[in-house]
């Protein structure tokens, strides 16, 4: 017909593996997290046992975005500390970082500011008045333009827990009531993710994920209200004692014109040798809001572990990331919710597999 597919940019590689911090304290070395600051700069959070904990800036550069230059560190916790979630506030040009104290497993934050890549704190934050916590999850809605916070309460029965959260521009968070009483019995957070550009009715919608009677559930987050969260049904995203869930939304239109709206699932099928497995859904958008997952499929046949999940708009593929055998690897797949270009709905098609790092990877976000 004279017209061509627009052409798809692959990742075929990476830049050189970069240290950004000294002398990681082997007890300590999986405490560390990541995110980003528009384009070009991200922000670490990492722990050096009890030499403390830190964050640093580095800005992306080179001609293929390859390599990281480092900002000074920042420490903002002067012992051990677990479950830590940086973040950055786009609309009060804050970040803030969630941890807990390794002496008493109880939460505390500390909010900043960044000029460059030198970043400043303010006074670190003691939120251990409802308890003991552990697994912190740390996510933005950006439809109401505040932030979920979803832990385990370990003090109040392995209950998982949500929490409003208001970041301000004194360098302080504001929270809101606890709500432990949604999900009876012990369950462990896996991953929460922000669904709300999905349509009105689900405004400050997110997807809550986590483990519990050994299987992985979903949950859906809709309403905040006099310090309580309306959730939704549980929904099983997988039906075995699968582990290390991740889950990624995306809702585009395709380069065929085709509306696109879609959440996906990745976990490790213990029942399966551990294999990379993944599955789609749709997020339904009448009634109490729930996922509609659709059928499981295959991503790696090898022994998996520590899984990454995301979606790169500009691509329009979900970008896969695990280890096997000690190798970080990375898969771009497409998934579409509306059949378009001869892909079928919910059919997950692999585009390429790159090896980021050989041989020694593992906890990474």
């Amino acid at each position: 017909s004279g017209n061509f597919a627009a052409c798809e940019a692959l990742p075929v590689g990476g830049g050189a593996v970069q240290e950004f911090s000294d002398t990681i304290n082997a007890s300590a070395n999986d405490q560390v997290n990541i995110c980003s600051v528009g384009t070009d700069k991200i922000l670490v959070a990492y722990n050096k046992g009890a030499n403390g904990t830190y964050v640093r800036c580095g800005t992306i550069g080179g001609a293929a975005k390859e390599t990281v230059t480092w900002g000074t560190e920042l420490q903002i916790y002067n012992a051990t500390s677990n479950w830590l979630q940086i973040a950055w506030d786009s609309g009060k040009s804050r970040w803030v970082c969630l941890y807990t104290h390794g002496d008493n497993n109880k939460p505390y934050s500390t909010v900043g500011e960044l000029s460059g890549t030198t970043l400043t704190k303010g006074t670190e934050q003691d939120w251990g008045a409802d308890g003991t916590a552990s697994e912190n999850l740390f996510r933005y809605c950006s439809n109401p333009g505040w932030w979920v916070w979803f832990y385990r309460l370990t003090s109040d029965n392995d209950n998982i827990s949500l929490k409003r959260v208001v970041v301000n521009t004194n360098n302080t968070l504001t929270m809101g009531g606890i709500q432990n009483s949604w999900q009876s019995g012990a369950a462990y957070p896996q991953d929460m993710t922000d669904v709300s550009q999905s349509g009105a009715s689900q405004h400050s919608h997110v997807a809550l994920i986590y483990r519990w009677s050994s299987v992985i559930t979903t949950r859906t987050c809709e309403t905040y209200s006099n310090n309580t969260f309306a959730t939704g049904t549980a929904v099983n995203l997988s039906s075995g004692n699968d582990q290390n869930a991740r889950t990624a939304y995306g809702k585009w239109t395709d380069s065929n014109g085709v509306a696109q709206s879609i959440i996906v699932g990745i976990y490790k099928d213990t029942s399966d040798s551990n294999k990379l497995k993944i599955r789609p859904g749709n997020v339904v958008q009448s009634g109490s809001p729930y996922f509609d997952w659709q059928t499981e499929q295959t991503l790696d046949e090898g022994n998996t572990d520590s899984y990454s999940l995301t979606f790169n708009p500009a691509t329009e593929l979900f970008v896969v990331t695990y280890t096997l055998g000690g190798d970080i690897k990375m898969k771009n797949v497409s998934v579409l919710s509306s059949a378009s270009g001869g892909q079928n709905a919910w059919d997950c098609v692999v585009k390429n597999t790159v090896t980021v790092l050989s041989g020694s990877g593992d906890n990474f976000w």
